[in-house]
């Protein structure tokens, strides 16, 4: 991708037109989504039960739990286990598990409603469109069923529509997610505004999910950029602009296997490691050229073809970085690429985001910090994927495995964890600002990628592409410092 390019045309804007907000919950829509809360917790509570002893409850039985619940409300409860289901490393492999499913696998919509929805979204009947189309979907997410359709001129096609009443659902959800969250903070005494930001960014999440207009945006500038690199065994789906709008999304069908159904692949006589490694190498050169990228990139979005490419689908949620954070990212591809003092940037930028509690407890050492990040960035994101948990590293238990660095003693880790269970005072509480959410999506792609590397790539490291990354930036006018 050298000399001039299109890659800065209209990258970082928002897609034109309005911009799809959720509106406040109803009473009557509060009211339905609590009775069905209400109404699954007998039986959810039954996995945890294990015989009247919580001493034997396990990860397996939590995520049983879990997976029910999720099942059943669908939506945005589903968007918080499918969090967990791509976090091995975080929650522990036996609660990944269980919540695995939900990856690509939510309750479908009967046809007739399908039918209804399509035709309402294009204003006319859907068969003045459509030759045909599957009863039986290929996608069912938490906010939307896809099925597979054939236009009169012969095009296969994937339609993807929103589910019926999901706006609705999704407004109500948020509030009864945010009350549950106000509890745990009130009972673990846990400063409210850091979950309240978080329901907020998961709003805004889902108000940019809900528009697909936005994601039909995204596909044609994400396909622009593959295009330019040369990543021509990636593909994206060719959006069909005339039968799309902010409820329905009708693009090339992509015909393929999940990209973790190893035995479905080795069916078809494929090795999916060199393309798995591909699309992180796109994934780094999105987030360097552009501060953009692909926010949700869990197995059930990447598909393994019959052609042996790559098809990456799914593209409602795209993180924007700011330039700060853009520069953090920049500065650890810096120092993968052999810049030590580029390690050091990266950390002095994530010191500036330590809340100013931390920083006045008695037992925090700034400098000790430094050097703890600095050394955990560069080991956890330059050794191979086989030796390393990124999970940990999020969690911030890798930092205290660290060749040479000392481990915190019983006293240093008590003091801490006794912190914070007291309760915040007002002014920590008023200049909490809460989670970023481009970092929180980037720490959930890590994530995703600590599965993948284990699974495909086990001798190569999370920044394994920097080098190429870096010259992409260089030879883009976006990208120069």
């Amino acid at each position: 991708m050298t000399g001039e390019s299109g890659l800065s045309r209209g990258w970082g804007a928002d897609p034109d037109g309005p911009r799809f907000l959720l509106r406040p919950a109803t009473r009557a829509d509060l009211a339905r989504r609590t009775a069905g809360v209400l109404g699954i917790l007998p039986a959810a509570a039954v996995p945890l039960l294990k015989g009247g002893d919580p001493r034997k409850l396990s990860r397996r039985d939590a995520g049983r739990a879990l997976r029910l619940v999720a099942q059943r409300l669908g939506g945005s409860w589903v968007k918080v286990a499918q969090l967990l289901a791509s976090a091995p490393g975080l929650v522990g492999e036996e609660l990944s598990d269980e919540l695995r499913p939900l990856l690509d696998t939510s309750p479908p919509v009967a046809p007739d409603r399908v039918e209804a929805a399509v035709s309402r979204a294009w204003g006319l009947p859907m068969g003045d469109r459509l030759a045909e189309l599957d009863p039986v979907p290929v996608g069912t997410g938490s906010l939307a069923v896809v099925h597979r359709g054939v236009t009169w001129d012969g095009r296969v096609v994937a339609v993807k529509v929103l589910r019926p009443g999901i706006e609705r659902d999704s407004a109500a959800d948020l509030v009864l997610i945010e009350t549950v969250l106000d509890r745990l903070a009130a009972w673990r005494r846990m400063d409210r505004s850091a979950f309240r930001a978080l329901v907020a960014g998961l709003r805004a999440q889902l108000s940019e999910e809900l528009d697909l207009r936005r994601e039909a945006t995204h596909m044609d500038r994400f396909r622009q950029l593959f295009d330019q690199a040369g990543l021509e065994r990636l593909v994206i789906p060719e959006v069909y602009g005339e039968m799309s709008g902010r409820r329905i999304l009708t693009m090339e069908f992509i015909e393929g296997v999940a990209i973790d159904d190893l035995s479905a692949i080795e069916r078809m006589g494929g090795d999916p490691g060199p393309l798995v490694a591909e699309a992180l190498q796109a994934w780094w050169a999105t987030v360097g050229v552009a501060g953009m990228f692909h926010g949700d990139v869990h197995a059930g979005n990447l598909i393994y073809t019959k052609d042996g490419r790559l098809g990456i689908i799914d593209w409602g949620i795209v993180g924007r970085l700011s330039d700060r954070n853009r520069g953090f990212m920049l500065a650890m591809l810096s120092g993968a690429a052999g810049d030590e003092d580029a390690w050091g940037r990266a950390a002095d930028l994530l010191m500036e985001g330590i809340p100013a509690r931390v920083r006045r407890r008695d037992d925090f050492d700034p400098e000790r910090a430094r050097v703890m990040i600095t050394q955990g960035l560069s080991y956890a994101l330059t050794r191979p994927y086989g030796e390393v948990s990124l999970g940990a590293l999020l969690s911030g238990d890798a930092f205290d495995d660290l060749p040479g660095q000392a481990r915190p003693g019983p006293s240093d880790r008590g003091r801490g964890s006794r912190r914070r269970t007291e309760p915040v005072d007002s002014a920590d509480s008023a200049e909490a600002e809460g989670p970023d959410r481009d970092i929180l999506l980037l720490g959930k792609q890590l994530l995703y990628f600590e599965r993948y590397g284990k699974q495909y790539l086990s001798d190569r490291s999370v920044l394994s592409d920097a080098a190429f990354v870096l010259d992409l930036v260089k030879s883009h006018p976006a990208g120069s410092e």
